[in-house]
């Protein structure tokens, strides 16, 4: 696990060095799990995903009901094969209706999701992620960001996307089936998942 001051370091600081220390850690002990997961939580850091897949997948192949490293690739894939990035993102969330999830990651997994629903142009279901991300945990500020993106899109006076608000939220004009089925088993109903 990173100390207080390499956390600072990859938040703030010189990342490219971290990322030799942690690869010099890791290279003494490929079996250690945390230098593995943080030399990846660097290379993500740093942009550098295929790099971090790599060492994400190798987790998962550990831990395989890890939704934390789940969430982690998925936002590595979101670039490079959104629809990997979707399975990995939908099954963390998945795995929330029936097993205990932290909010933090449980939170990530839906703003993320909702970054890609966001990117293909489905509103309304960005929307509903980033609503149940900021539910979820409160501290979540990139979610409610994104909501406030979404509401200042959906004011008439600037609406280039063709959605507006109706009772329920946002409401997508013109979605073609392939785009329904697609999304529709999404779950959003915070009440069915069972956060730590």
């Amino acid at each position: 696990m990173m100390d207080d001051r390499q956390m600072n370091r990859l938040l703030h600081g010189d990342i490219a060095q971290l990322i030799l220390e942690l690869e010099q850690r890791y290279a003494n002990n490929t079996k250690d799990t945390e230098a593995e997961n943080d030399l990846a939580a660097a290379y993500t850091r740093r942009g550098m995903f295929k790099e971090a897949i790599t060492l994400y997948e190798d987790l998962l192949k550990k831990y395989p009901d890890n939704p934390g490293c789940m969430v982690n690739l998925g936002f590595c894939y979101i670039r490079i094969d959104p629809t990997k990035a979707e399975a990995f993102l939908r099954e963390a969330i998945q795995q929330a209706e029936h097993n205990p999830i932290d909010k933090v990651t449980l939170s990530l997994a839906l703003t993320n999701i909702g970054t890609l629903y966001e990117d293909s142009q489905l509103f309304e279901f960005a929307y509903r992620s980033y609503q149940a991300a900021s539910k979820i945990n409160e501290e979540n500020t990139m979610a409610k960001k994104y909501l406030i993106d979404l509401e200042v899109l959906a004011n008439p006076a600037n609406n280039t996307k063709g959605f507006k608000f109706d009772k329920s939220g946002i409401v997508v004009m013109n979605w073609d089936d392939a785009c329904l089925r697609r999304i529709k088993d999404l779950p959003i109903d915070i009440s069915k998942f069972k956060i730590l």
